[in-house]
């Protein structure tokens, strides 16, 4: 009977470690960040750089920092920031710089790996990239009313933005500024915008993104389950038809008809949620609302109800 309870009591303990894996952040302090480019004494004339490093397993940011000279005599620092990801693109002056790049997590951190770069002036800017900063990427948004903005180029006098159809065939606006931002209204649908640096011998390629303005709501979500009026037991399973333009749905339940006492809300990406009910005997009202990717909202769905036993 011991060996029975001493077993039991064995595979409790191996379960609960087991599941500690879940929530215990991995010790990384003894790791090191494998840095890819550029590589140490890199010398050149591109004044945009690409920071890329290997991924280390565990962490959840990096801590990337950037100096002139050196990190031993600073004199400037020009970089200090935490990204997820392990690329991050920056534009830079000519000059000597020191760059370093540790793994974070809640519990632990890494070492820093450090590089040195040089980077050498030039006029001829046709082998530049310019930095888009904001919006990112494919940045879907309800609001019209965007700015858009760069980094500098050393040696640029002028920067020309031009936005596209979302074929990137028509120009739809050509614009030459010699500042790094541009604010714009935009039509409802997708554009790309791209931007390029220039100067009197010379201009960079064009570096373009796309952008989309969605200021059309979805429509309403249907509730499926339980049936209008149907009994069913408790725990409930609730379901739902959504627009194919939402992401996710706003569950409301109320223990009144008017609609006053909210007994459970939630959001979640999947048609369907489960609802413990406090009281049972008794009927309950629900509806839903729809939320797509650029934030717009639906209306509310029609009011169900189900009676629980």
């Amino acid at each position: 009977m011991k060996n029975i309870i001493s077993l039991s009591t064995s595979l409790l303990l191996i379960s609960f470690f087991l599941s500690c894996d879940d929530f215990i952040e991995k010790d990384i302090s003894k790791k090191n960040v494998m840095i890819l480019s550029p590589p140490d004494g890199y010398v050149t004339n591109s004044l945009t750089q690409t920071f890329w490093w290997q991924e280390i397993d565990g962490a959840e940011q990096y801590n990337l920092q950037v100096v002139r000279p050196n990190f031993s005599s600073v004199q400037q620092l020009v970089l200090d920031t935490t990204t997820s990801g392990n690329k991050f693109n920056y534009s830079f002056l000519p000059g000597i710089y020191q760059w370093r790049i540790r793994a974070i997590n809640n519990g632990s951190v890494t070492a820093y790996s450090v590089h040195s770069f040089r980077i050498d002036s030039t006029l001829d800017l046709s082998t530049q990239i310019i930095t888009l900063n904001s919006p990112v990427d494919f940045f879907v948004t309800n609001d019209s009313d965007i700015t858009f903005t760069w980094s500098s180029l050393y040696n640029a006098t002028q920067y020309r933005f031009q936005l596209l159809d979302s074929n990137g065939v028509s120009v739809l606006l050509d614009s030459l500024t010699a500042n790094q931002t541009l604010g714009l209204i935009l039509s409802e649908g997708s554009n790309q915008w791209q931007v390029r640096a220039e100067n009197n011998i010379s201009v960079s390629p064009f570096t373009t993104r796309i952008i989309s303005i969605d200021q059309t709501a979805p429509i309403e979500p249907t509730p499926v389950l339980p049936v209008n009026g149907d009994t069913t037991a408790n725990p409930v399973s609730l379901s739902w038809e959504s627009d194919i333009s939402s992401v996710g749905d706003s569950v409301l339940i109320f223990s009144d008809s008017l609609l006053n006492n909210l007994s459970a809300s939630a959001y979640t990406a999947n048609s369907t949620y489960s609802f413990n009910a406090s009281l049972i005997n008794k009927f309950y009202y629900w509806r839903l609302k729809s939320i797509d990717s650029a934030g717009n909202q639906s209306g509310y769905s029609s009011t169900f109800k189900f009676y629980v036993q």
